[in-house]
């Protein structure tokens, strides 16, 4: 546990000490909802400041309201590889399985079972996964319960870690009405380093 930050730590530990033994059904829904936090926190991070009020990129049928929208532009920003967004994206079908379906949730038949060995699969390859609680050998696709449990702990555990060094993307204005390619020029198109372009007039 030296490797990973103390209060990280303590913060997923709370939370194993809550949802241990939780219906897996809240579990899925309940550890969702904190990944979309998660996620929303990381690309606010890595965004300009929106001052004053709510950001509404953010907001109720805006750009940014879904789960979906978040995942993929965090994904193509930089912010989480492709095998975190995999794994959200699957957790969020997880999810809308668990939220909006009112028949009982067997994890041990398809879609289910073959989600929750994708999420394991995952999760598993990640050093976090060794302090997200419960025993290695029960986490397996012969005990899905177990296996959604350690797997979704694991992605909040790395998303908490992420928070701490997430920067803004750009320091810089690259496209406004001063600039051109960011480089400040005149009316006849020159910068103070020399022509902004070479333009070839064939």
């Amino acid at each position: 546990m030296k490797l990973f930050p103390p209060h990280v730590v303590s913060r997923v530990l709370d939370w194993i000490e809550e949802l241990q033994g939780a219906d897996t059904r809240i579990l899925i829904i309940v550890a969702a909802q904190k990944l979309d936090e998660l996620i929303t926190q990381l690309l606010k991070a890595s965004m300009s400041h929106q001052g004053g009020g709510n950001d509404d990129l953010f907001g109720h049928d805006r750009p940014l309201g879904t789960f979906s929208s978040k995942i993929l532009l965090a994904w193509r920003l930089g912010l989480i590889d492709r095998d975190f967004e995999s794994f959200l994206q699957v957790l969020r079908k997880l999810r809308n399985d668990a939220a909006h379906s009112t028949e009982p949730m067997d994890l041990s038949k398809s879609p289910h079972i073959e989600r929750i060995e994708h999420l394991r699969l995952l999760a598993s390859k990640a050093p976090s996964w060794a302090i997200t609680g419960g025993d290695d050998e029960l986490a397996t696709r012969d005990n899905p319960a177990a296996a959604v449990f350690k797997s979704l702990l694991t992605a909040i555990f790395n998303c908490e870690c992420a928070l701490l060094t997430v920067k803004p993307l750009s320091a810089s204005v690259v496209c406004d009405f001063h600039r051109i390619g960011g480089r400040v020029v005149d009316d006849e198109g020159e910068s103070s380093s020399g022509a902004a372009f070479d333009v070839d007039p064939q």
